[in-house]
């Protein structure tokens, strides 16, 4: 047994979106096989369509594998799914858990809505499926994970000290989330999230979530930014996939 918080690394698998192909979906693999640390990958339904051997692997190495939509992708005029109505919500979900059962022989549990669009719409739409986790909500400020509506919603982890804010950016923010793809794309920025990450571990949460996209990996500079925090990160925490924190969460509870 381990005192360490839980290290949960989310990434979004989308592929490389301006030109249409996979190759960050590699890009993403290798990197996973190269940390051997555990993921969690919510992966957008053309993904699993088009790189289905890829996402069962990761399904055998132990990573998490949850859903993750983008409405435009699939015939919405919006970019946010939080603002849709509930039902048309539902079709989307629908569509895309068709996707994940079609190819992966399973039904999905776990949910990111893409640009991190979270609603009470999307929960109440969720709710009609088997999907039982989301981890769509980026807070304001540091928040637990919580139940609503029979959904247990994983938070993004987040720092908010205004000062700190302020020091590092030159534009006017109202929390500084864990998405290292933008944190780690300039030396000044990674300083602000390595500090940031230390900063929430001193509060000691339940967990640490930070989140990427695979398409971040493109760039060789960031990639070896990315990998370097993920790796250093690590040796401080305990890195594991959303999948066991449920585990361990229900055998608490009993």
């Amino acid at each position: 047994m381990t005192d360490r918080i839980p290290f949960l690394i989310t990434v979004d698998v989308e592929g490389a979106i301006d030109s249409g192909s996979y190759y960050t979906v590699n890009l993403l693999a290798e990197t996973l096989s190269d940390l051997a640390l555990p993921a969690t990958l919510f992966i957008t339904p053309d993904v699993i369509r088009e790189q289905t051997s890829t996402v069962r692997q990761w399904i055998t190495d132990g990573h998490t594998v949850g859903l993750h939509i983008h409405p435009e992708r699939l015939g919405g005029d919006d970019v946010w799914l939080g603002q849709y109505s509930q039902h048309a919500i539902e079709s989307f979900l629908g569509q895309g858990t068709d996707v994940f059962e079609s190819y992966l022989g399973d039904h999905p549990r776990f949910f990111r809505a893409g640009r991190w669009s979270f609603s009470k719409r999307l929960l109440r739409a969720l709710a009609t499926t088997d999907i039982k986790y989301d981890a769509s909500y980026r807070p304001l400020k540091q928040h637990e994970p919580y139940r609503s509506r029979g959904i247990v919603e994983f938070p993004l982890s987040v720092y908010g000290h205004r000062l700190f804010r302020n020091q590092f950016f030159p534009w006017d923010v109202e929390t500084l989330p864990l998405s290292i793809d933008a944190l780690l794309q300039s030396t000044p920025r990674s300083l602000a999230c390595y500090t940031a990450t230390w900063r929430i571990l001193t509060t000691e949460p339940s967990y640490l979530m930070i989140g990427f996209h695979d398409y971040d990996l493109s760039s060789p500079p960031v990639r070896r930014r990315i990998e370097r925090y993920l790796a250093r990160v690590s040796e401080f925490t305990e890195p594991v996939s959303l999948s066991e924190v449920v585990i361990r969460s229900v055998k608490q509870n009993h």
